[in-house]
């Protein structure tokens, strides 16, 4: 029996979002208004897409990428 390969998550719910940087809710939504994370509203659902929030940290942290 084979494990299966693990996928990379396409995207996070605000609360999860938080709770993985240790970010508030105000500050996720600060970052949403001014650009900085994109994201993609399904029904009442906002989901920060994966690809802008490593973008945050390459830009946070000064990395090339």
């Amino acid at each position: 029996m084979t494990t299966p390969a693990r996928t990379k998550r396409l995207g996070y719910r605000v609360w999860e979002f938080c709770d993985a940087t240790g970010l508030g809710r105000t500050k996720v939504y600060e970052l949403i208004a001014q650009k900085r994370l994109d994201v993609v509203r399904v029904g009442r659902c906002t989901i920060i897409t994966a690809d802008s929030a490593e973008a945050l940290f390459r830009d946070l942290t000064g990395e090339a990428g």
